[in-house]
């Protein structure tokens, strides 16, 4: 990402999770040209970074069955989990590696 433009899309810009599956995520950032997958240019199909914010409700679909269509992405370098309930930030990189932050 270091040296090329980058754009953040916030919660109304959808992506793929599989060939069947779509999400909002909280944010995803896009380096380089955005692609769409059509016209309507509401969903993008070349994220680079996505940041979710942990709710009860959706952490475990975040962590698994989301991050793992996620990791399908050849554009994906960082998947980003905030935590709201404690200070905790937790990155899983597409390669697999977990760091967390606190």
């Amino acid at each position: 990402m270091k040296g090329r433009p980058c754009d953040v899309f916030t919660s109304d810009m959808r992506t793929r999770v599989t060939p069947s599956r779509y999400a909002y995520p909280d944010v995803l950032v896009v380096c380089g040209e955005p692609e769409f997958l059509d016209e309507a240019e509401d969903v993008v199909t070349n994220p680079a970074v996505i940041f979710e914010v942990l709710s009860e409700s959706t952490e475990a679909y975040d962590r698994g069955e989301k991050f793992a269509g996620y990791q399908q992405r050849e554009s994906l370098q960082e998947y980003v989990l905030v935590a709201q309930d404690r200070v905790l930030c937790g990155t899983l990189s597409a390669a697999g590696e977990r760091r967390l932050a606190v």
